[in-house]
């Protein structure tokens, strides 16, 4: 009997990582999204805020451009709780929804294994974030700036989930603790994840 090998299964894992994204980004009926109708008063924030999601993942889904929505709008909106788990030892992040595994990102640790260990939650974002490194501020966009372009602090003081810059390989032990990501990969996973969404990290 055949088993697959190690280059079939990526395959296979990064074909569902697809498929989800694109499900999870799409206007039309999924199994994990609802239809909400827009009332008087609402805004794209307040909706965001009521049903636990981003602005940014309802632009998203529902294809708006900018922030204007009116009265009697139909607008698919994700249903569930986001989590993630960080494998250090595997070096991959997996994006869960309602405890299933929606995408499985790539990802750099710390070196030596200082990347903290246990249940966290996010407690804030920051797009574009200044890095403080030795008593300078490092602005976006500086190459010297390892955080890249969005920063995702989790509640274990100095550490979160952030970009990199392109000189900066993913994939190895090589941070001074935090989760590297892919600028795309920190984006997109940016876009999805509210504050308060738990993170566990694993040896």
């Amino acid at each position: 009997e055949d088993h697959p090998n190690s280059e079939d299964i990526t395959v296979a894992i990064h074909k569902r990582n697809e498929v989800n994204i694109i499900l999870l980004f799409s206007k039309y009926p999924a199994p994990f999204s609802f239809e909400y109708t827009v009332n008087p008063g609402d805004s794209l924030y307040k909706i965001a805020k009521k049903f636990n999601t981003t602005v940014e993942l309802l632009r998203k889904k529902n294809e708006i451009t900018d922030d204007r929505i009116f009265p009697g709008q139909k607008l698919k909106i994700v249903k569930g709780d986001f989590s993630v788990l960080i494998d250090k030892s595997q070096k991959t992040l997996y994006l869960k929804l309602n405890d299933e595994i929606l995408k499985t990102y790539s990802i750099a640790v710390g070196r030596d294994g200082i990347t903290p260990i246990g249940k966290f939650k996010i407690i804030n974002k920051l797009e574009n974030p200044v890095w403080y490194s030795n008593g300078r501020a490092i602005q976006p966009g500086d190459p010297e700036n390892l955080l890249g372009v969005r920063w995702i602090g989790i509640d274990s003081p100095g550490y979160g989930i952030h970009g990199t810059t392109e000189k900066i390989e993913i994939s190895l032990q090589a941070t001074s603790g935090c989760v590297r990501m892919t600028n795309t990969d920190v984006v997109e996973l940016y876009d999805l994840l509210t504050v308060g969404v738990p993170v566990k990290i694993i040896d």
